[in-house]
């Protein structure tokens, strides 16, 4: 997700309900047995209305067991049009999968190496003799967030229109003490990520959204992915909502925003790419497989770091990959949005789910119904498989 501090363990809370309904025998058909579907469909129920989320869009492949695709809710909550399972979101941090895996193809490519160090290509940073590219992937490198900044959330909800340039965001990245020393501790941050895209630029003397379309994009024939130059979603989309709730100098109100217009460039190379069911489908699988970089390379993907206070679902981070309790993908969080692309290497399955309600907070934390629908789906999917279904 674009903004998102730590995984949040209220998820168990969450689940107690969704793991009820996970008991289901082994499916043996193309489509999943119709019990299975209505567990599914009931699991994508509640998520929605535990979160107030107005729409939704979801899939569950499981070659020779299963599909399951559905829409559910509202896109547009002003005319009613129902969610359709070809509407583009925003799919914030999926963002980082992307452009990691540039970085990724760039070292293949021997363009530059996974330890080289930051200021080999941007100056201005502490540490920067010692940040390496690597860090940067795996969010060890301790680099302070620009969105951490005061008054960097106000301004971009109060002035949803403003465009952000890469070099505002690198001069607010630079005012920041780092949070630790490269490699001491682990802390999501999308100031890595907006290096990595400059890094990016730097090495290819191209634009990091014309990188993405043909290392990536075009080579799997992602349809309705593409990295954004403008609050433009491109096509037929999904409306985003947030409920501001008095945050940020915002109404409290009982009735969410709709922030789908709001420019996404404060997200840029961290969180602003647009897609839909069907792309991320299709892309779940070649990252966690590598498709697109070499078996070397996806060995150095793979390499993980424990992610602080996601131990029990098993919670590591590699170099632009999440994975939890072995499925491996990421998740994304944009104001308005929240998504989640997972594939599961033992069953060669994948799990993806669209939200269009996102970065809201609840007890102070960002709330991610992506990662408790995954995990619920899963143990309906997978009984018995995950560190969070164990009897």
């Amino acid at each position: 997700m674009a903004k998102r501090g730590r995984l949040n363990m209220v998820l168990v809370t969450v689940l107690a309900g969704a793991l009820a309904l996970a008991a289901c025998s082994s499916c043996g058909t193309k489509r999943f047995p119709a019990e299975t579907e209505k567990k599914l469909n009931k699991l994508l129920a509640m998520m929605m209305e535990q979160n107030g989320i107005p729409g939704a869009v979801a899939g569950a492949w499981v070659p020779g067991e299963g599909t399951w695709t559905t829409a559910a809710g509202k896109a547009d909550t002003k005319t009613g049009s129902s969610e359709a399972e070809d509407l583009r979101f925003r799919a914030g941090s999926i963002t980082k999968t992307f452009v990691a895996t540039v970085i990724l193809q760039l070292v293949d490519e021997q363009k530059l190496g996974l330890d080289d160090t930051l200021d080999e290509y941007i100056d201005g940073f502490q540490y920067g003799d010692r940040i390496t590219i690597r860090q940067l992937l795996n969010h060890t490198s301790g680099v302070y967030g620009y969105d951490d900044s005061p008054g960097f959330t106000e301004e971009t909800v109060q002035h949803p229109e403003r465009r952000w340039t890469t070099g505002e965001m690198l001069d607010l990245a630079r005012s920041g003490q780092p949070y630790f020393a490269p490699g001491e501790h682990w802390r999501y941050c999308n100031t890595n990520y907006l290096l990595l895209g400059l890094i990016v630029e730097e090495v290819t003397g191209g634009d990091i959204a014309e990188e993405v379309r043909l290392r990536i994009v075009e080579r799997l024939g992602l349809a309705a992915t593409f990295f954004p130059d403008s609050a433009s979603m491109g096509g037929p989309h999904s409306h985003g909502y947030v409920a501001w709730d008095g945050r940020f100098g915002m109404p409290d109100t009982d009735t969410p925003s709709d922030v789908t217009n709001m420019n996404p460039s404060w997200a840029w190379a961290a969180g602003a790419i647009v897609s839909d069911l069907d792309d991320l489908h299709r892309w779940a699988k070649a990252l966690a497989t590598g498709e697109l970089i070499s078996p070397e390379m996806h060995k150095e993907q793979l390499r993980w770091v424990n992610i602080p206070g996601a131990e029990a679902i098993g919670g590591k981070y590699g170099l632009g990959v999440y994975s939890m309790g072995g499925m491996v993908g990421h998740d994304g969080m944009l104001w308005g949005y929240n998504c989640g692309m997972y594939y599961y290497p033992e069953k060669d399955a994948t799990i993806v789910v669209l939200f269009n309600r996102g970065m809201d907070q609840r007890d102070g934390e960002w709330v991610s119904p992506d990662i408790p629908f995954t995990m619920a789906a899963s143990a309906v999917l997978f009984p018995g498989r995950m560190p969070w279904d164990q009897e």
